[in-house]
């Protein structure tokens, strides 16, 4: 595997350890990984948070902003629903395109402690 990667991997999960012992607070900053991908989330509330998210791969480009509204703050699990909107480009040996998708997505957290 990526050394840059794992050295990655290694920094995002020391940054956002801190939020799986927490509850979900205002002003409250994280960083994530999805595959292939980065995402960095900004709450600005107990309910409501913001995420960008950038993910890449072999002629794949997706950059978006999902839009979280959290059920409860103060629990072990969370339950969310939100709105996400992104910017995908794609190319292939048959074809080639770019344009928006949206969806409304329903979700939950555990935290382990």
């Amino acid at each position: 595997m990526n050394k840059k990667f794992i050295v990655l991997i290694t920094v995002c999960l020391l940054f956002n350890s801190y939020l799986t012992f927490a509850e979900i607070a205002k002003g409250e900053f994280s960083v994530g990984l999805n595959y292939p991908g980065i995402a960095a989330r900004y709450f600005f509330s107990n309910k409501i948070s913001t995420e960008i998210k950038y993910q890449a791969e072999n002629d794949i480009f997706v950059v978006g902003l999902r839009n979280y509204y959290y059920f409860s703050s103060k629990i072990k699990y969370v339950l969310f629903t939100g709105l996400e909107y992104d910017f995908v480009s794609f190319k292939s040996k048959t074809s080639e395109s770019n344009g928006f998708a949206s969806e409304l997505f329903i979700g939950g957290e555990y935290f382990f402690y």
